[in-house]
């Protein structure tokens, strides 16, 4: 590990400690994948149990909350979600998720106080901490050349479920480097340096071997590539390849 990857892993066991010798509910910011897994190496050190979630189901960036007792139900996070649109349809531009980052980075926010950004049918949902939130809505004002109106969004009441294209493949083997090159539609050699260069995840975890293996329901995540759910094993073809249905995150 690194000095910093170290340190977040300290931070987090001490989260944990916090909680269970105070009798409190603690939480971690916002932890992307890299974040994810340096947590996933320390859970034997923590003091309790945890609970991960990140606003709604299949959120790429998750909070850890650390409760006092290992069997208490998932608690309340401290996350809301902003709901943005332009003020004037008309004349607003196509924003995507790197001009809305953009723009709250600009504002001096820490990216661990934001989490997952959706851009869908020209509004944009933020998740964010709570104590963030009222500083957003005040000074995001503006996206690229866009005004925007910002509002708290009722989460119980939108869809944030990921948008999932189902596809079909066949593959040789069940290894993780074949099933990735045919998810990814890459040769088998690049998708072992994909694996190599640690840039994949299975649930959050950094794959680290080529030779393992899927189950259904995983999400694999690949940096600069894109998200997929595998779906299961669909027996074999004439020719012996084993066939697999999976769906990409769109």
């Amino acid at each position: 590990m690194t000095r910093e990857e170290s340190m977040l892993a300290s931070r987090l066991v001490d989260l944990s400690k916090q909680a269970y010798y105070k009798g409190i509910v603690t939480f971690s910011t916002f932890l992307n994948l890299n974040e994810q897994n340096i947590f996933h190496t320390c859970i034997p050190r923590l003091y309790g149990g945890y609970h991960i979630w990140g606003g709604y189901q299949h959120a790429e960036r998750q909070m850890i909350a650390f409760p006092p007792d290992a069997l208490l139900l998932r608690p309340e996070y401290p996350i809301v979600c902003l709901q943005a649109e332009p003020l004037h349809h008309k004349f607003a531009e196509a924003l995507s998720h790197r001009d809305v980052l953009g723009s709250l980075m600009s504002l001096g926010i820490e990216r661990g106080t934001t989490g997952d950004i959706l851009v869908k049918d020209n509004r944009i949902y933020i998740f964010c901490t709570r104590q963030i939130s009222a500083f957003i809505m005040e000074e995001l004002t503006r996206i690229r050349h866009t005004a925007v109106k910002i509002a708290l969004a009722d989460i119980t009441d939108s869809e944030f479920g990921p948008a999932l294209e189902y596809m079909e493949g066949t593959v040789t083997s069940n290894r993780l480097d074949a099933l990735l090159a045919a998810m990814c539609r890459i040769s088998r050699s690049q998708a072992v340096e994909l694996i190599s260069r640690g840039n994949v995840f299975i649930n959050g975890k950094l794959a680290v071997s080529a030779s393992g293996s899927l189950r259904p329901g995983e999400i694999i995540s690949v940096r600069g590539v894109g998200r997929f759910r595998f779906e299961d094993h669909m027996g074999e073809t004439k020719k012996g390849r084993m066939r697999i249905s999976y769906s990409k995150y769109v």
